[in-house]
Formats: structure tokens, sequence, C-alpha cells
């Protein structure tokens, strides 16, 4: 049967290993509300990139609406100021070549005025005049023209000027600020999910054991609990053998000694074996070689055998006098040894010295022959000694 040194070992080893498990949980408890507090920084954080994040997207969009609606602004200019300049450079041309044309007709009528040649003067009098009206109307929309090209550069100065960037660039510096200072939170949050994580596995593994250690104590537990359950329907075979009576069955000690001896001890004061308690024995064969029922008296009547040498060691008391006591059986009936109960062993009171001397008084008949012998070694201080 297992011992109860190995059980309250394999218990003590379920102990320890239980109590690692439980602070490697704590341990990671406390890891796991460190990883979440620096995951709510982290989202914090992250949350402030992605604001400064929108905020500079948003400037860069206002930034290139700008700059677009400059280029458009600037590009209608340049399309009227281009054709409008083409227009200018044709008409100019036609411009000169009715100026050229009204100052020759001008000239003509004047040399046939001063010749005398008053109608061919009022004709080319009249040309030159026709010459004047086309140079005006030409001259008119080249100015039209010049001025539409002024009123459109105008107007590109005043929505398409140069573009802000400053706003994109602030909320660009925002943005690159929130990512550096993202950073290292960031990387606090890794580092505490990676400690998480490794005492997670320490707490698995632990735990692991712990499971190993109970299992490996319930099984112990169940064996020996097997074993008591086996020694105690064998031991209630033998006390059936034994002729226990029923009534002490359940509150029985029973002994086996090396010999095949079996005591059984019974209906004790306060324990099975207390005080006038019942005693039967029985030997390797199976006979009753010693009998008495609880509050009984001790003697050689409580023998029912002829086996020879000494019964069980029994404490009593003669008058007031505690004393300890082995009686004779078979050829050493009518012996009996006998010692002052002073916590002695059964163990010290048979201890044999070199000269013969044991810790115990003799009386009673010599077993070497006839006669009587008291022998007192000063182990019993009582009545009759």
């Amino acid at each position: 049967m297992m011992s109860n040194s190995e059980l309250d070992r394999l218990k003590s080893e379920e102990n320890v290993a239980f109590n690692r498990k439980q602070e490697a949980y704590k341990r990671y408890q406390e890891a796991k509300k460190r990883t979440d507090a620096a995951y709510q920084e982290q989202q914090a954080s992250w949350n402030k990139v992605t604001i400064a994040r929108n905020e500079m997207n948003r400037a860069y969009d206002e930034r290139q609406y700008t700059r677009r609606n400059n280029d458009n602004v600037w590009s209608e200019y340049k399309r009227i100021r281009d054709n409008n300049n083409s227009q200018i450079t044709y008409l100019k041309v036609q411009a000169d070549s009715l100026y050229s044309n009204m100052k020759n007709a001008f000239d003509r009528a004047s040399d046939a005025y001063n010749y005398g040649n008053k109608a061919d003067a009022k004709i080319y009098s009249n040309e030159g005049k026709d010459y004047q009206s086309q140079l005006k109307s030409v001259n008119a929309q080249i100015g039209r023209l010049g001025q539409e090209v002024k009123n459109a550069r105008t107007h590109a100065e005043a929505y398409g000027g140069k573009t802000d960037s400053s706003s994109f660039t602030s909320a660009k510096n925002k943005f690159e600020d929130a990512k550096s200072a993202h950073k290292p939170i960031e990387a606090k949050f890794k580092s505490a999910k990676a400690e998480r994580e490794r005492l997670h596995s320490e707490f698995k593994a632990l735990n692991e054991e712990y499971k190993r250690k109970a299992s490996a104590f319930r099984s112990a537990l169940e064996n020996r609990k097997n074993e008591q359950r086996t020694r105690q329907r064998n031991d209630e075979t033998l006390m059936e053998k034994a002729d226990i009576p029923y009534a002490y069955r359940k509150e029985c000690k029973v002994v086996k000694e090396a010999d095949g001896t079996i005591n059984f001890y019974f209906g004790g004061l306060m324990e099975k074996d207390g005080l006038w308690h019942g005693h039967i024995s029985m030997d390797s064969s199976g006979k009753i070689t010693y009998k008495r029922m609880p509050m009984e008296e001790h003697g050689k009547q409580n023998f029912t055998g002829e086996k020879d040498g000494w019964t069980d060691l029994y404490g009593g008391t003669i008058g007031d006098q505690p004393v300890l006591v082995k009686f004779g059986m078979g050829k050493n009936e009518g012996h009996t040894l006998i010692a002052d109960n002073v916590g002695q062993t059964k163990k010290f009171f048979d201890k044999k010295y070199k000269d013969g001397h044991r810790n115990h008084n003799h009386y009673g008949p010599k077993r070497e022959g006839p006669g009587y012998v008291e022998e007192d070694r000063g182990q019993y201080t009582g009545p009759g000694h």
C-alpha cells in the first residue's frame, strides 16, 4: 500500500504546481491589463494620426482644387489672348493696307482738285472716305479684341492668383508629428502584447504541469482507496473468520504480525485499542489463540491454545500502580513478566543487555525445572514486588 508520506509528497507537489500556476495566471492577468491599456493608448494615438491625415488630405484637395481653378482661369486667359492676338495681327495688316489706300485716295483727290478736275477729286475723295470708314471699323475691332485680352488678364489675376500651400504644409506637418508620436506608443503596445503572450504560454505550461500533478495525486489517492477497500474486504473476511462481534466490526483494529499472527482490537475507550478494549488473536492457521471481550479482565483464561511463549504486552493497574504485563503461554503458563508503566515501549520492555538483564521483573514457575522464581530487577515497584 502506498505510504502516507508518498501521498503527502504527491499532494505537496500538486499544491506547489497549483500555486505556481495561480501566480503565473496572476502575472498573465496583470500583463493583459497592461496590454489592454497600451492598446487603448495606441488606438487613441492612431485616431489622432487618422484625424491629422484626413486634415492633410482635405488641405491637399483644397490646394489641388485651387491649383486646378487657377490653371483653368489662366488657361482661359491664354486662349483669349492667343486667339485675339492672332486676329489683331491679321486686322493690323488690314488696317495698314486700308490706311495706305485711304492716304493714296485722299492724295489723288487733292491733286485732282488742285488741277481743277473737281469731278475726279470728288471720286477720289469718296474713295478715301470709304477706306477711312473701313479703317475705323478695323481699328475698332482691334481695340475690342485688345480690351478683351486686358479684361481676361484682369479676371485671371483676380481669380487665378498664386496657389497658397501654407494650409497643406501646416496640415502635413501635424500629420508627420502625429505619426512620430504614434511610433513609440505602438512599440509599447507590441512589447506589452509580446509579454502577455509569453506569460500566457508560461501559464498554459504550468497549468498543464498542475493537471499532471493533480492527476498523479488523484490516481495515487484512488489507488490508496482501492487498496483500503481491498484491505477492508480482507479484514472483514478475517473478522468473519475470527468471529468478531458484528457490533465491533466497523470499529476494529486489525494488526498482522510477521509470523502470520493476526490481532484484533476493538471496543476500547475512545480508541479501538483504548482502555478496557477487547482482544482476539488468530494464528497463521486460522486458530484463535487468545480471546478477551471488552471490559473483561486479563488472565490465562483468555488463552485458548497451548502455544509456548508470551502474550502481547498489556497495560493495566495493580492498585493505583500503572503496569505493563506479559503472560506466559504453553510451557510458560503461570509465569508473568511485569514492569512499571512509565511510558515504556515494547522494545524497551524486552530489551536484553549483555549481562542477561532485561527491563522487567519475573514471577512464576521456572521453565528449566521445578520451583518458583521471583527475579526482582527493580522494574516493578507496585504491591507484592
